[in-house]
């Protein structure tokens, strides 16, 4: 079983632990350190010594901690070294103590994976009422465009050019200078790079009733 160590100034811990044995009955391996304004910070490591000392097990020990980087926090920090089964949760309240003792009772929990559990646990503990106070879960903010030049995933450069909406084009539409005509109702080109003429060097005596309106060879014939 998880030993497990309240540490804070004052007697909030002492208060803690009384309450929780009213909520879950009263608990083996559970010890209070706490702070008191006669003691340094060598004093208090050392009552925190002891209240390991006094568990069955040592291997498995949960800290339950007031306050990130108070004395207690910081005393306890330097106490952990070399002990990696150690954990240590912060802002410890009723919620997170009961929890605990509720984790513990499964002989494959370990004090970290505890303590990973406790994190959430004490969040959903703090609530309000109203309960329209409670305040909104962020979603994540969209995906900005890539900008012009930015290499993508598929490790091509993208252009500006590519963010440009490219206009609608019909299936029986085709493309002519540079805009879309549908075919079956396109307009005879009237500019001059796009005239229709007849061949130069065909005979003057050639059927010009298949000649273009407006062509030099219709010219000649009127």
């Amino acid at each position: 079983m998880v030993s497990i160590v309240l540490a804070s100034h004052g007697d909030l811990a002492a208060g803690i632990k009384q309450t929780g044995s009213m909520v879950f009955g009263d608990q083996p391996s559970v010890a209070v350190v706490s702070l008191e304004p006669s003691m340094g910070p060598d004093d208090f490591r050392a009552k925190v010594e002891e209240a390991i000392a006094s568990f069955e097990d040592q291997e498995q020990v949960l800290f339950l901690v007031d306050l990130w980087g108070g004395t207690p926090f910081n005393q306890i920090s330097g106490l952990i070294e070399g002990h990696d089964s150690w954990a240590i949760v912060t802002g410890v309240n009723l919620p997170m103590l009961i929890e605990a003792y509720s984790q513990r009772f499964d002989a494959k929990n370990t004090a970290h994976a505890i303590a990973k559990h406790l994190v959430t646990e004490a969040k959903a503990g703090v609530r309000v009422k109203p309960e329209s106070l409670e305040p909104e879960e962020k979603k994540p903010a969209a995906a900005a465009a890539a900008p012009a030049g930015a290499i993508s995933g598929n490790g091509h450069r993208r252009r500006a050019h590519q963010d440009r909406p490219r206009p609608y084009r019909h299936p029986s539409a085709s493309w002519s200078g540079g805009h879309h005509v549908d075919q079956a109702d396109q307009p005879q080109p009237h500019h001059r790079g796009f005239r229709r003429r007849c061949p130069r060097r065909a005979p003057k005596d050639h059927d010009r009733a298949g000649c273009p309106s407006g062509s030099p060879c219709q010219r000649r014939a009127h």
